[in-house]
C-alpha cells in the first residue's frame, strides 16, 4: 500500500465564504435580539405580479399608516419609502422580533407603464400599487397594389 501525504487546501474563496457566513450569522442574531437604543432597520415584504392590463406591487406594512409612506417616481424608477416607529420605550425592551426603522425599495419601471395613471391604495397595513400598461403599438400595415 502506498501512503500519500494529504495537504488541506485552503483557498481564498473558501475563506471569503467563511467570512460571509460569519457576517450573516452575526446579522441574524444581532437583529433578532435588538439591544435597546440600537438603530434598527427592516425590510418589508414586497410582491410584484403582472396581469394583462397592469402590473401590481404589494407591500406588507403592518403597524403603519398611509401618512408614514412616500411613493415617488424619478427617472423611470419607482421608490417606496417610509418609517415604522416603535410604540415601546427603548429602555423597556429586552427582546424583540418586531423590527422598526426606515426602509426604502426601488423598482425600475418597464417602458410600457403609464406613469401618470398609477394608483396606490393602503388598507389594513397593505400598500397596493396598480401600474396600468400602455397599449402596445401596433405596426402599420400598408398594402401596395401591383400594376
Amino acid at each position: 500500500m502506498t501512503l500519500v501525504k494529504w495537504t488541506p487546501v485552503i483557498t481564498k474563496p473558501v475563506s471569503r465564504l467563511m467570512d460571509d457566513m460569519e457576517a450573516w450569522i452575526d446579522q441574524v442574531f444581532r437583529r433578532n435580539t435588538m439591544i435597546p437604543g440600537e438603530d434598527s432597520t427592516w425590510t418589508p415584504a414586497f410582491a410584484v405580479s403582472e396581469k394583462d392590463a397592469e402590473f401590481v406591487i404589494s407591500a406588507d406594512l403592518p403597524g403603519m399608516e398611509k401618512k408614514d409612506v412616500e411613493i415617488i417616481i424619478e427617472e423611470n424608477v419607482l421608490t417606496i419609502s417610509g418609517e415604522r416607529k416603535s410604540s415601546l420605550e427603548d429602555n423597556s425592551r429586552h427582546y424583540s422580533e418586531i423590527f422598526f426603522g426606515k426602509f426604502s425599495r426601488s423598482f425600475t419601471l418597464p417602458e410600457n407603464v403609464k406613469e401618470k395613471e398609477i394608483q396606490a391604495t393602503f388598507k389594513n397595513g397593505v400598500l397596493t400599487l396598480n401600474l396600468p400598461k400602455a397599449e402596445p403599438v401596433k405596426p402599420v400595415v400598408t398594402t401596395i397594389s401591383i400594376k
